[in-house]
């Protein structure tokens, strides 16, 4: 009878191992799934911020509008805040929303010279054109927060509310679009030093 020569335990010694192995294997499986899911959960949290936003903004701007005309050409006589309470959330919808905008592609960007560039040429001079930007919005966010404190004792004409907590929606707003340029920049150094991203 011959017996194996790894004895009878051979096989229980190099369990634990093979077990730490896949065990360490499931763990970081586990962490990059729930780091995923984090990440989701987080967008779709933000994302649907953004969407409430906007049809608040967008339809308060569209129904103190209707209500002014009918107000001013069917009964004649004018109201005294829908003007400003209409301005007050156009200047609120452009500064939250435009770091949405950014990301889904819909501001103007002139590309005539990083298109014909290869890609790595055209990645470096995203990254440079992606720190400049985020080094502008910083100061101008710095700015509008001194802006913003400097008229925290001024009230609005007809609405009779601090002036500053529309003016804040100017820092707040370059913030998240400096969060926005952030997340691009670090898109453009993955593709510049791995990858095949393209700006």
């Amino acid at each position: 009878m011959i017996q194996d020569s790894r004895g009878a335990d051979g096989p229980a010694r190099g369990m634990p191992e093979a077990t730490e192995k896949e065990g360490a294997m499931v763990m970081a499986v586990d962490n990059a799934t729930t780091g995923r899911a984090r990440r989701s959960v987080g967008a779709s949290l933000y994302w649907g911020a953004v969407g409430v936003v906007s049809v608040i903004t967008m339809g308060g701007i569209v129904a103190l509008t209707a209500a002014q005309v009918v107000s001013r050409y069917i009964f004649e006589s004018s109201l005294f805040w829908p003007d400003e309470a209409a301005r007050f959330l156009l200047i609120l919808q452009t500064f939250l929303l435009a770091g949405a905008s950014f990301e889904k592609g819909e501001m103007v960007g002139v590309t005539v010279f990083t298109d014909r560039l290869g890609r790595v040429p055209a990645l470096v001079c995203a990254v440079v054109a992606d720190l400049f930007a985020i080094a502008l919005l910083l100061v101008l966010a710095w700015y509008g927060w001194e802006f913003a404190d400097m008229n925290s004792m001024q009230t609005a004409a007809a609405l009779q509310i601090p002036v500053s907590w529309v003016y804040l929606s100017v820092p707040v707003g370059l913030l998240i679009l400096m969060a926005h340029m952030a997340a691009a920049l670090v898109r453009h150094l993955r593709g510049l030093f791995g990858g095949d991203h393209r700006p």
